[in-house]
Formats: structure tokens, sequence, C-alpha cells
């Protein structure tokens, strides 16, 4: 995040002093406006291109590690811990950067319907050298784990998604970026901005943002993980805590800024869960990369996008809308010949392996 562009800091001082970042972040990332066309319908849209957000590893999880991983250094960790699905975006994001700040990384992963890339996420870490201990069973064998894991290096736990109070600070940035983004065109603003809902940190902050930049566009939290982990109660306690941890640093942060959020919830196109592509994934692909050069994945943004498609057959003519890819741009790490017992990794991934050795050019 070069020296200038804390749009938080240069509003709240004393936040600015409190929340160091990691600078990991390259900003600003890029906005672009298309004509997105549709049965002969022309959309005027925004695309906010967070998966260029960062050297190692794009996405809307940079933003979150930013502060997290300054934190951590700040706090003298030596590892850092954090949770996902096997093929988790975030937990190799987080391993990759840990290692850029010199911390070992510790990924306690659940598993997932296999595809060739969680493969190609395992050799990342492979290459990366990432600690991956397979995190599953009962409560007792859970906590088993945990206990064994964290209690050495000084380890520090990151949640999963990196959704916290902290984690939603750097989505506030990225909102505070857009809107001074969309400042030379304030007769043209968006009027709806859609994001995949994961872990409920990004959609977060970035409604608490818009709200701080007095911008009255409607956040589109779209759902793509199981109630228990994106919901709307959840959503607003993290809004609430988030504004009232900052209102803690600096007086002059608004308390209840989470009220005066213009958010809404869609839960209509998870499809059958979590990783599992939704009916209307495969054409949001297609339309991304066909009229956008943008590439898309199931497990998220196409779920978003597939949102957007489905209401800009609706929308006004003089609507405009806006996307926001939380979607890794970035080539992974390639490990070439790559089999699990040369790897170290947990035996019973050996589902996610092909029944070929995999090439350089898998």
């Amino acid at each position: 995040m070069p020296a200038g562009s804390r749009y938080l800091a240069d509003r709240y001082a004393a936040i600015g002093r409190a929340l160091p970042v990691a600078e990991l972040t390259l900003t600003p990332t890029p906005l672009s406006r298309h004509a997105l066309l549709l049965d002969e319908k022309r959309i005027d849209l925004f695309v906010k291109h967070d998966e260029r957000s960062g050297e190692l590893y794009g996405g809307n999880k940079v933003r979150k590690l930013d502060y997290l991983l300054a934190r951590a250094r700040l706090r003298g960790a030596c590892r850092i811990a954090t949770f996902g699905a096997v093929g988790s975006h975030h937990a190799l994001a987080t391993a990759l950067y840990a290692k850029r700040l010199g911390m070992a990384a510790t990924c306690f992963l659940g598993h997932q319907p296999s595809t060739a890339h969680v493969y190609e996420t395992l050799a990342a870490h492979y290459v990366n050298g990432s600690e991956l201990v397979r995190f599953g069973g009962s409560r007792s064998t859970r906590l088993k784990l945990l206990r064994r894991h964290l209690r050495r290096d000084r380890t520090w736990v990151v949640p999963a998604g990196g959704s916290s109070w902290l984690g939603a600070v750097g989505c506030i940035e990225a909102a505070l970026e857009f809107a001074a983004q969309l400042e030379r065109s304030r007769d043209l603003l968006p009027t709806r901005l859609y994001v995949a809902n994961g872990t409920m940190g990004t959609a977060a902050g970035l409604a608490l943002g818009l709200a701080l930049a007095g911008l009255p566009i409607e956040i589109n939290a779209v759902r793509v993980t199981s109630a228990d982990y994106a919901s709307r109660d959840g959503t607003y306690r993290l809004m609430r805590k988030t504004a009232a941890m900052l209102h803690r640093i600096d007086a002059g942060f608004p308390r209840d800024l989470a009220d005066r959020s213009n958010i809404r919830f869609r839960d209509g196109f998870v499809g059958d869960g979590y990783t599992r592509p939704s009916g209307g994934s495969g054409h949001a692909i297609q339309v991304a990369r066909r009229q956008l050069n943008i590439e898309l994945e199931t497990t998220y943004t196409a779920k978003a996008f597939a949102a957007l498609l489905a209401d800009a057959g609706s929308a006004a003519a003089a609507e405009r809308l806006a996307f926001w890819n939380t979607y890794n741009a970035q080539p992974l790490p390639r490990a070439g010949d790559f089999k699990l017992e040369q790897s170290g990794l947990p035996e019973d991934f050996a589902r996610y392996f092909p029944s070929e050795p995999a090439g350089s050019e898998s």
C-alpha cells in the first residue's frame, strides 16, 4: 500500500497511528467501465479489479491481510495459523504473504469437492513451504490439533477468511479508494455494487466504507457459503463491532455507521453450497471472459456476477451497476511433478491428486 493512499488514516489520524499496515496491497486497484450487452440491452457497468491487489496473490484477502499481518508482526509473531477448505484462497494468500514477511504458516484445512484448482493450490503451498494440517473429525480431535500446533513459535491466529473487525478495516479502506476513483463522475455513480459474501468481512467493510464516504450505492452481498458463515445478523454484528472499535481508537469515527449502511443480502445464488457451482455460474464466467476480459471462478465470483446478470435484465435503462472482482489474477507457484509421498502433506489429501503425475503445464 503506497504511502499517501491510506484514506482512512488521512481522515482519522489516531486510527492511522494505531493500525499499521504491512504494505502488501498494490493500490489503487484499477476501476474500469464497460457497456455490458445482454439480449440487446446495454448495461453501464463498473468493475473494480481487486484481482490485481497484490504482487504474490491478488483478490480481497490481501486488503485484510495488510492489517492482520501487520498486527501479528508488531506483536512479535513467528508463525501465522489460519483456517479454510483445502482449496482456500484465503489460506494460500495468508501463507504466501506470511512467508514474504518472514513468518512461517500453518493452515488447518478441511475437505471439499476435488477440482483441478485444489491440486494447483496444494502445489503452491508445497512450493511455499506451508505446513498443512488436515482439520476435521470430532470436536475433541480438533481441539487436540489446535493445542499441538498453536502452542509454539509465537503463533498468531488469523480467522477464516481474514474476517474480523481488523480485517474489515482493510475493506473500509478499499471502499474509500473506490469512492475517490468515482469522484470525477459523481453524476454517473453506480446504484448497486455486487460482491461475494463468504465470511462477511469484505461485504461488511465495503458497506461501512461507502457509508463513511456518503455514497448511496447499495451493496449486494451475494452469499456463497452456508448461513453459518455468512448471514445478515452476523454481518451486522461484524459491522457494528468494527465501527465500535474504530470509534474507541478515534472518537471522531462514527460509532453508528453500520446503521447508515446500505446493504442487501442475497441468498439465492449459493446453489448446492460452498465450492459447488450454482446454475448461473457457467454463464457468468463466459460473459465475464468474453465481454470484460476477466476470469471468474465458481466458488465466489461467478455466483456474485450471476446475481448481477440476473438483476441486469430488469435494471432501468439509466441504471449503472458495479462488480467487485475478488478473484486472484496472479499466477500460482508451480511445483512441476508433484507427488503426495514426496510432499509431506496429510495422506488423506491424496483424493486431490490426479491419477497421473501432473507436469508443469497441467
